[in-house]
């Protein structure tokens, strides 16, 4: 246990932070790009935004097929997170329909979306010790849900919170990095 939360998972490193803070940068990116959009002219920025934000899912969907010598990824995924991914989308889908149906608006049903996703993700984050720095991602998630109603700029919006959930992140797990080397040199030092 580690400040009251199971900690049974594997330390992340230093490349989750560079991870976390590359979705900063695309967060900014996107905020840069909806401030200034005659910056990049036509469909080129949202392309760029684009290539950037699916470099990271690029990289490890390759990585993955690389270290298993091709295996297919569905068999590395454990079968808690496919029941998790199943659940959430089955009670996304449901949720779109039931708004659809009450009538409501396109905006606030993503808006209702991104809440559920935010929920579901906060609530993951508080579940293990290593999980504790998506909370500034779950924060982002529900910062977008709630305003996504009320503005006209989206990129704004998201940029704004990807930008800042993300740094929020890396700087959670930056802490929890250095706080694992501190008790290993502790423990090490008093053997």
């Amino acid at each position: 246990m580690t400040l009251g939360m199971p900690n049974t998972l594997p330390p992340l490193g230093q490349p989750v932070v560079l991870a976390r803070l590359w979705l900063a940068f695309c967060g900014l990116l996107l905020l840069t790009i909806s401030f200034f959009p005659t910056m990049i002219p036509g469909k080129w920025g949202a392309c760029f935004f684009l290539v950037c934000w699916l470099a990271l899912p690029a990289k490890d969907f390759f990585q993955g097929f690389r270290h298993r010598g091709g295996e297919k990824l569905k068999n590395h995924i454990q079968p808690r997170i496919r029941l998790y991914l199943v659940v959430i989308l089955v009670f996304s889908g449901c949720l779109v329909l039931w708004s659809r149906k009450l009538g409501l608006s396109w905006p606030i049903t993503l808006g209702l979306l991104l809440l559920v996703e935010a929920l579901s993700s906060f609530i993951v984050s508080l579940t293990e010790w290593w999980r504790l720095s998506t909370v500034g991602l779950s924060i982002a998630l529900a910062i977008c849900g709630f305003g996504f109603p009320f503005v006209t700029e989206i990129g704004i919006l998201f940029g704004a919170a990807i930008f800042l959930g993300s740094l929020l992140s890396a700087g959670i797990l930056r802490w929890q990095i250095l706080r694992c080397l501190k008790e290993t040199n502790r423990v090490a030092g008093t053997n």
